[in-house]
């Protein structure tokens, strides 16, 4: 779930957008390790509750902040 709320917040989709982006791109199963003969990929509810709970945590705050450059 964490590498598809990734995914959620590197393309910036709609809510609903990555369970169909995931059915569609072999690429972003892949990343999010989704094997669509033995997983099923997350729907847009569950992906909504995940998200809200992961930007309650304190390990999403250092995720979010930018990073200073070298």
């Amino acid at each position: 779930m964490l590498r598809v709320c990734f995914l959620q917040q590197w393309y910036a989709p709609a809510d609903d957008a990555p369970e169909d982006a995931l059915y569609d791109s072999q690429a972003l199963r892949d990343f999010a390790r989704i094997d669509l003969g033995a997983d099923a990929v997350p729907d847009a509810t569950t992906l909504v509750k995940f998200t809200a709970c992961w930007n309650r945590t304190t390990c999403a705050k250092a995720f979010s902040r930018p990073s200073t450059p070298i």
